[in-house]
């Protein structure tokens, strides 16, 4: 899980591994659901999202246009919320890389 507030900057969410499943959601602070997807939607399976402000997605698309190829853009409705990530490990020859994609995944501010 991580907890943000797009206030000040967008937030970076990025994975990439080789695990049979993953997910993730993108919450508010009152934890109503604002978007959610999995690796079956995502471009060559890998996580790359930009969780933003409104205001924040409309400066990253007029200024980095390229960004919207490859990374799903969240607008986030109010500027406080968590995201969870999941991934499945089916069996325990699984878990281990289902460990290493949640360890070595970034929740950080969005360097834009």
């Amino acid at each position: 899980a991580c907890v943000f507030d797009v206030s000040e900057r967008p937030v970076h969410l990025m994975a990439s591994g080789s695990v049979p499943f993953w997910s993730f959601a993108v919450y508010d602070s009152s934890s109503n659901e604002v978007f959610s997807m999995n690796d079956r939607s995502a471009a060559g399976g890998d996580l790359d999202a930009i969780i933003a402000s409104p205001q924040q997605l409309a400066g990253i698309r007029k200024t980095n246009p390229d960004v919207i190829a490859e990374t799903v853009l969240v607008e986030m409705p109010r500027p406080e919320g968590y995201i969870v990530l999941r991934a499945l490990a089916p069996s325990a020859s699984f878990e281990q890389a289902a460990r290493d994609f949640l360890s070595e995944a970034s929740c950080e501010p969005y360097e834009g």
